[in-house]
């Protein structure tokens, strides 16, 4: 008779070492796969917004509206549009009713921004969340940021970085001035009209100066345009005050290194100049009518 010598037999004693390899190989690729795949499904957020944010500027005593959707990856049940505390008074959505949504439904909302006569001016932030009802309520990721600015009156939006690109920056509305020096004005002013208007026209004079001057003579043509323009600013609301808001707008200006290497051409080149004073003139010095913007904006 013959023995057996050794240990019991096994399948896999028959296949050979690379054959093994291969197939351990195999299964720890599906074992990643499928972790990968799950990590994947629950981090997808149960809905999508398009756009995936919005941006709303609005004048007080105003309003404006604008459309977006949203796309359930899930099926969520029966759901309401829910506008956080934060922008509650300003925003409001439709549909305002409860809703049952299906994985794969598309919801089409409208939101209106309304803001008040006497609202305060700046950015608002906040979401509209997609809130689960129930016995178990719960608010579905993700929400849709709302981004809403309440502006005096209409105003050109701010350049950011673009703006700081060019010593000449940006001019979206082609009014003379800057957009951040435009939107600085507005907001620090809303008010006061006047102030605004001379403001703006010591901007426009001053930024001729940064992109205008390429020798002596067009340097002390600019700078007595500035000359006539601050005459108007501190003849209107005073030496003192115009002295300070000058500064203040000097300094908007003079916000890159570019812009204030500028600044010193302008300045080397108007070197050794003299000029004579003038009295303050209303009519000559200002190019617009004060009395008639009490109470308006220019």
């Amino acid at each position: 008779m013959g023995c057996i010598l050794g240990a019991a037999w096994h399948h896999d004693d028959m296949i050979p070492p690379p054959a093994k390899s291969l197939r351990l190989a195999v299964i720890i690729f599906l074992v990643l796969a499928a972790v990968v795949l799950t990590a994947t499904a629950s981090a997808r957020p149960a809905i999508s917004w398009e756009p995936e944010s919005v941006f709303l500027p609005v004048v007080r005593g105003e309003s404006t509206s604008i459309s977006a959707s949203f796309t359930a990856n899930t099926n969520l049940g029966q759901v309401e549009l829910r506008v956080v505390p934060e922008l509650a008074e300003f925003v409001s959505v439709i549909p305002s009713s409860p809703l049952t949504i299906n994985r794969g439904t598309t919801t089409q909302v409208e939101l209106t921004v309304q803001a008040g006569t006497d609202s305060i001016l700046g950015v608002l932030e906040g979401t509209v969340q997609v809130r689960k009802l129930g016995h178990k309520p719960k608010n579905y990721s993700r929400p849709l940021p709302i981004n809403i600015e309440i502006q005096p009156f209409p105003l050109p939006p701010a350049p950011g970085e673009a703006g700081k690109v060019t010593v000449e920056g940006v001019d979206s509305d082609g009014d003379g001035l800057r957009d951040d020096i435009q939107r600085f004005i507005a907001f620090t002013y809303p008010d006061e009209p006047v102030t605004r208007a001379a403001l703006s026209q010591y901007g426009e004079s001053f930024q001729d100066t940064l992109v205008q001057a390429v020798d002596r003579q067009s340097a002390f043509s600019l700078f007595m345009a500035t000359l006539r323009s601050d005459r108007c600013l501190k003849g209107l609301i005073g030496v003192e005050e115009g002295e300070t808001l000058r500064k203040s707008i000097k300094a908007q200006y003079l916000n890159t290194a570019e812009r204030s290497d500028a600044f010193f051409t302008f300045a080397e080149l108007l070197g050794g100049s003299s000029w004579g004073g003038a009295a303050f003139s209303p009519e000559d010095d200002c190019d617009f009518n004060p009395g008639q913007l009490i109470g308006g904006h220019e």
